[in-house]
């Protein structure tokens, strides 16, 4: 029976470093005044929604990211001591 191949931890330990990045340019003035109109949707402020949607797409791919680099390293938890 062949071994299925490890994943490359590094390809998902690099990520995460792109999610504070794009929080960073999407949350920065210049994006921001693009949604700055007097739009409303649902009766929230087109920039509210949109702030909130891009603080929460963070949150979800910070807590992905989480999950799959406390799976990839192949430990439960952090180190202990020998004593």
């Amino acid at each position: 029976m062949s071994r299925r191949p490890a994943r490359d931890p590094e390809g998902i330990a690099d990520l995460k470093w792109a999610v504070p990045v794009a929080m960073v340019l999407l949350l920065m003035p210049p994006m921001l005044t693009v949604f700055d109109n007097p739009v409303l949707i649902f009766g929230i402020p087109l920039l509210h929604l949109y702030m909130f949607s891009v603080w929460f797409a963070g949150i979800l791919a910070t807590a992905f990211l989480s999950h799959r680099l406390g799976r990839s390293d192949g430990g439960s938890g952090p180190p202990r001591d020998g004593g």
